[in-house]
Formats: C-alpha cells, structure tokens, sequence
C-alpha cells in the first residue's frame, strides 16, 4: 500500500497515481508535468506539486481532481509559484485545501480576499 511518494527533481513527463486511495503525500515539485489526476487520491493531504510546467488551465483542472473529503488534518497544496493570476483559488478552497504560498499554513478565512481568487 503506497502512502507517500516522492518524486521530485526527476525530469519526469508523466505521473499516473490513479488508484492509490491511501496515498497521503504526493511530492512531484521540480519536474517537467504539464498535467496531473488526483482525482483516485481519496487520503491526499499534502500535494507539492510546484516548479512543473503546468499553464494555468492545466493547474485548475488539477485542483478540480482534488478531493473534498474531511481529514482529521489541513489538507495543503504547495504550488511554489510566483504569478497566481492565471489560477482560480476557489476550487481547492472550496474543497477545503490550503494552497500555499499564497495562503498561510494557518485556516482559510473563506470570506477573505486572496490574489489570485475570482
């Protein structure tokens, strides 16, 4: 049972993690993916996805794989990027996911007004 993955600084295109539904930790950052499913990755709470080469539609289809499951942890998305203006921050937010660095590791104030929300 695959738990925790880390994969990152490997160049890598291609990423399938579909059917790991007790995957918590993905750590893919520094690779070359230009997609990436989430959506089998029912336990996910830590997705550090950043310094790929996501467009920005590419990044929101993302976040809509991400689950909305409750887990007695925050769930966090580390996208480490500079420019948010391309990514709708609704979508993990409304599912419950912190994305950083642009939220703090502390609670979504949903009320609160981040760049990059629509």
């Amino acid at each position: 049972m695959l738990i925790e993955l880390y994969c990152y600084n490997n160049q890598i295109k291609n990423l399938n993690v579909g059917k790991k539904p007790f995957l918590i930790e993905l750590i893919c950052q520094r690779n070359q993916l230009d997609m990436l499913n989430v959506s089998e990755c029912n336990s996910l709470m830590e997705l550090d996805c950043g310094y790929n080469s996501f467009s920005g539609t590419a990044l929101n289809d993302l976040f809509e794989t991400l689950h909305s499951n409750s887990l007695p942890e925050k769930k966090i998305i580390d996208l480490g990027y500079d420019n948010p203006d391309t990514f709708n921050f609704s979508i993990p937010h409304s599912k419950g996911w912190l994305v950083y660095p642009f939220d703090e590791y502390g609670e979504y104030e949903e009320d609160e007004e981040i760049e990059g929300d629509e």
